[in-house]
């Protein structure tokens, strides 16, 4: 509803997937918690052929190379989960600029990637 919605007053919707969790199974391997969530945006964006910004691999992808210690910084807390810092936002916004980019959907003229600065970066 909301992609027809937009597309009527022509804007162009873009779907972006949920992040990943700062969760980690024992074995070390970032959590798959958000899994079903992920799969149903990619699916609704298949369905109705609207560009889709994976952010739940990117982020994953991220997540798991610093594994469990290394994410903390991305973090408000040490037992925070879900809830991003300054610099875990930063590279949340950073994962969705550079999507929107590669995806060269209309937007990709507008969106302006930032050089972040060292201490930022994973």
């Amino acid at each position: 509803q909301y992609i027809d919605q937009a597309r009527a007053r022509e804007v162009i919707p873009v779907l972006v997937t949920p992040m990943h969790r700062r969760a980690f199974g024992p074995d070390g391997r970032i959590g798959q918690r958000l899994t079903p969530y992920a799969v149903a945006m990619r699916e609704v964006a298949a369905e109705k052929k609207t560009p889709c910004v994976d952010l739940y691999e990117a982020s994953g992808l991220v997540m798991q190379k610093l594994g469990p210690d290394g994410c903390l910084p991305l973090f408000c807390n040490p037992k925070d989960f879900a809830h991003f810092s300054g610099k875990g936002a930063t590279l949340m916004a950073d994962l969705v600029a550079r999507e929107m980019k590669r995806l060269d959907i209309g937007l990709s003229a507008h969106v302006i990637l930032p050089a972040i600065p060292d201490e930022n970066k994973p």
